[in-house]
């Protein structure tokens, strides 16, 4: 096998992992009408799923080895094994978000007997061995590309075979600015707050009136009293007050200035909705990296509505500070704030931002969700914003959540929603929000039933397995 990476360094530095979300890799939460709390490994999109997708048919398929947001792995014509599996584990560690893979190969056969699905199987065999989070990521968009030509033996030899990654990188996800280091991100969401005008009120005339002409009594006594006659006394012996004027004045709503941070405002696209129609309080939001062009929404949110917008209880949560991926249910990084103060929940989402130092993409949402729950359990619902590509790795206790998730979803691409999150919403009776779609009645699921959600087609079949099925 060989591997073309002309670019590995740059895709695989560090710092730019840290900040990047790996889309597939979770724990399957099952849905059911009759039991919550088992949870199985199970594959969600299977390789009979895969080779069921329909085949695009190209004469060569032209691989652009200047894109450094891909990977390429090629195979030797015809075969099914590689040699240096190490290499292959290493590009494959799951740390960088995948969003497209393109399963390249061809035709062209030397022997009518040979058959080319099963080399197709292999090969995905293959790769599921050394990537498994893969087929757990109902994400990624595969491509099947079958070469078809009239080139002979050799010259299909020297065409490439294999699968092509296609890693995460564009502005639904990363933020018009792409992909920045905590402070610059703290930083621009900053410079972006203060581009915001919020709303004011100013009083101005609306009308000025001749007040009606009063008049004074004879009566020296009745003056002291402040006795006032609105008609003359014989038509000329009291005496007309002075002419008065009275201005009415009105208070007018001055616009206030606001412009999208990115081209995903699911946030305040949801919230304008939804808000008040939820009448929910308590707010649970992902400060991790590559959020913040949905944080920005957030404070953007409570300092255009100030105290008119009811959010006054939130939890903003890192998973695990800098210890992040501990112990499930106790990896720590939430952190409660109760304000309508936009300064101060500015400064607690800055703080939390800080501390958290990375890990792996899964988040620890369920966590956040308790400890949510221990300081305010008034609430009749929670408002959840949560990262797509980031699926849910606490799923084994989702079942101590007894109140219904409400689960505003940033970076969704094409409409796919993470199954974790369907699962969550599931399970707690709660709704999922994206940009291109709300749903807002999720229902728990029993073996059989076939759902479609997210513009995908899905069955539950039994306790901890859902899939997808064309």
């Amino acid at each position: 096998m060989i591997i073309n990476y002309d670019h590995k360094q740059e895709i695989i530095d560090r710092k730019t992992t840290n900040k990047l979300k790996s889309i597939g890799f979770g724990f399957i939460l099952l849905i059911s009408l009759f039991s919550r709390s088992h949870v199985f490994s199970q594959d969600v999109v299977s390789i009979d799923y895969l080779l069921g997708l329909p085949q695009n048919q190209v004469e060569v398929y032209e691989l652009d080895k200047t894109d450094t947001r891909l990977v390429s792995i090629s195979f030797d014509f015809s075969a099914g094994q590689i040699e240096n599996e190490d290499l292959l584990d290493s590009l494959l560690s799951g740390e960088l978000p995948i969003q497209q893979i393109d399963f390249v190969y061809t035709r062209f056969k030397v022997s009518k007997d040979f058959n080319q699905e099963k080399l197709n199987r292999s090969r995905l065999e293959l790769l599921r061995k050394h990537a498994s989070f893969i087929f757990d990521n109902n994400l990624i968009e595969w491509n099947f590309y079958e070469q078809v030509n009239n080139f002979n033996l050799v010259e299909n030899k020297k065409l490439f075979h294999g699968f092509v990654i296609h890693y995460l990188n564009h502005p639904t996800y990363t933020g018009n600015n792409g992909v920045l280091s905590t402070e610059d991100e703290i930083k621009t969401i900053e410079t972006y707050l203060k581009s915001l005008v919020i709303p004011s009120t100013q009083s101005e005339i609306a009308q000025i009136i001749e007040l009606p002409i009063q008049y004074y009594p004879l009566s020296k006594s009745k003056k002291k009293k402040g006795i006032m006659y609105s008609k003359k006394f014989l038509g000329r012996w009291r005496k007309p007050t002075p002419i008065k004027y009275d201005t009415i004045r009105r208070e007018r709503l001055t616009g206030g200035i606001y412009s999208p941070f990115c081209n995903d405002s699911v946030v305040t696209q949801t919230l304008r909705k939804y808000e008040n129609k939820w009448n929910c309080n308590y707010l649970i939001e992902d400060v991790t990296g590559s959020m913040y062009p949905y944080i920005a929404q957030t404070l953007a949110w409570k300092k255009m509505k100030l105290d008119s917008s009811i959010l006054e209880y939130f939890v903003f949560f890192n998973d695990g500070d800098r210890h992040p991926d501990g112990p499930i249910g106790n990896s720590g990084g939430a952190s409660y704030l109760k304000s309508h103060d936009f300064e101060k929940i500015g400064s607690k989402i800055q703080e939390v931002m800080q501390k958290g130092k990375g890990g792996s993409a899964p988040e620890n949402n369920i966590e956040a969700l308790l400890f949510a729950e221990t300081k305010f359990d008034e609430s009749d619902s929670y408002i959840l914003i949560a990262d797509n590509n980031a699926p849910v790795r606490d799923m084994k206790i989702v079942e101590k959540v007894k109140k219904p998730v409400h689960i505003i979803l940033c970076g969704v691409h094409n409409g796919r929603i993470h199954h974790s999150y369907i699962e969550l919403a599931a399970q707690t009776g709660g709704s999922l929000h994206t940009i291109e779609e709300d749903i807002d009645d999720v229902k728990a699921m029993k073996p059989g039933d076939i759902f479609e959600m997210g513009g995908q087609k899905w069955k539950f079949l039994s306790v901890g397995s859902i899939v997808l099925v064309k």
